[in-house]
């Protein structure tokens, strides 16, 4: 038989989903000067003990290594 009984729904939060802006930028472009957002990440690996990243640059349009 069916269950006619109230059922539950998912909760979810409101969209957008607020996001933390503690690490908003990765630093500047070093053929343009622009800011780099952190969202521009291409690849982020650990070199020499140090956690390295590629990002875009908006602005250029080219992966670099934020300074």
């Amino acid at each position: 038989m069916w269950n006619l009984e109230p059922c539950h729904t998912l909760q979810v939060p409101p969209f957008p989903i607020p996001m933390s802006n503690t690490a908003s930028e990765l630093g500047t472009c070093p053929f343009c000067g622009s800011a780099v957002p952190a969202e521009a990440v291409l690849i982020e690996y650990e070199a020499e003990d140090e956690t390295q990243v590629f990002a875009e640059c908006y602005e250029c349009g080219e992966p670099v290594r934020p300074q």
